[in-house]
């Protein structure tokens, strides 16, 4: 960031943003970190706004 405030654009492809592939994939696998969506239904069975 400048002092404008402004980000220069990346010069490759991508966002710039490296990642660790293995312990993305390790974390997506750990059962106590399971991610559930949630059930926003309305008591008439018609589905909620989130």
């Amino acid at each position: 960031m400048d002092a404008e405030g402004y980000v220069n654009l990346p010069e490759g492809p991508g966002l710039g943003v490296e990642m660790n592939e293995t312990l993305a994939r390790e974390v997506g696998l750990r059962q106590d970190q399971k991610f559930e969506w949630p059930d926003n239904r309305l008591p008439d069975g018609s589905v909620a706004d989130y």
